[in-house]
């Protein structure tokens, strides 16, 4: 395959200018749930084995670069079935571990990086709602927690582009307004509010980046309430982020903490729906989580 030899190719080129430099490829993940459903899964199965099975091209390169929008690829048209969505990343990088794993050998590890991600890879108006911001927070930890090292979102501006074919819709990969119009935009809604308005999904990167500062590992977390996503991170400081998302737009979801320790909580930055900014709460963390909201507590560990 030419992709694969040629990839071989340029990864020593380059390192043989820089033998410290990181050379990647880009890589499809495939779901093994819908192998043999027409879409972009049908034959990515076989493109990567193809790929891969390049002799010389598993020990060559340094990383893999997957393109995360299982979301459209799986066909989630309603918030219900976006927010459920983030399952899928166990399976899915699981069989990508796997793929690379028995390519390279016990010996040469293969890193993977989600150098793009979005709910859509195309404009869609959850992009800059509420479920969209939950779907953020939820999808990217899930990635982390799945052995994906670094994710970028697509993008902090992107620009508004037509949702379907009626031009009655737009949505914005971008995380903050570019203030425009859609291309040959005749539909009813208005365009862009001014620039650099924050979108939702731009508030719960708030919540991510805090969750995550500073670096560290993800930690197994689990709730019984399918309605809760919940998320665990040990700081590099020591310090542990929760990090829980209630994906009911209808209901308040209780909760309680169970903790491998003994931590005291130090603050909870909590978001809902139709809310800007993230509010603040120092001391005790709530007790439940109001419909379509989600929350980070921090705890410090008791000395």
């Amino acid at each position: 395959m030419a992709y694969a030899r040629n990839s071989i190719e340029y990864a020593k080129a380059m390192k043989a200018v820089d033998p410290g430099i990181r050379v990647g490829i880009e890589l499809f993940p495939y779901d093994p749930q819908r192998l043999g459903e027409s879409g972009p899964d049908a034959h990515a199965e076989e493109w990567e084995e193809a790929v891969l099975g390049t002799p010389g091209l598993a020990a060559a390169i340094d990383f893999v670069d997957v393109h995360w929008y299982h979301a459209r690829y799986a066909g989630a048209t309603t918030e219900a079935a976006l927010l459920a969505d983030t399952s899928a990343s166990a399976r899915v990088l699981a069989t990508v571990r796997t793929t690379l794993d028995r390519a390279s050998g016990p010996d040469h590890r293969i890193d993977v990086v989600a150098g793009e991600t979005n709910l859509n890879n195309q404009g869609d108006p959850r992009q800059r709602g509420t479920a969209g911001a939950l779907y953020l927070l939820d999808s990217n930890l899930s990635l982390l927690e799945n052995g994906v090292s670094q994710v970028d979102w697509w993008s902090l501006y992107n620009g508004p582009q037509l949702f379907g074919t009626t031009g009655g819709k737009w949505g914005d990969l971008g995380l903050l307004s570019s203030g425009e119009c859609p291309a040959n935009w005749s539909g009813a809604e208005p365009c862009e509010p001014p620039v650099g308005t924050p979108f939702a999904p731009f508030h719960t990167m708030k919540l991510l980046t805090t969750a995550v500062r500073g670096g560290g590992d993800t930690l197994a977390a689990a709730t019984d309430n399918p309605a809760l996503g919940v998320h665990a991170v040990r700081r590099a400081d020591g310090t542990l982020a929760v990090v829980l998302v209630n994906k009911d737009p209808e209901h308040a979801q209780p909760f309680r903490l169970s903790l491998p320790g003994d931590y005291r909580v130090r603050r909870t930055l909590a978001w809902h729906d139709g809310d800007g900014a993230p509010t603040v709460r120092h001391g005790s963390a709530p007790g439940s989580l109001t419909p379509y909201s989600a929350a980070v507590v921090l705890l410090d560990p008791r000395d």
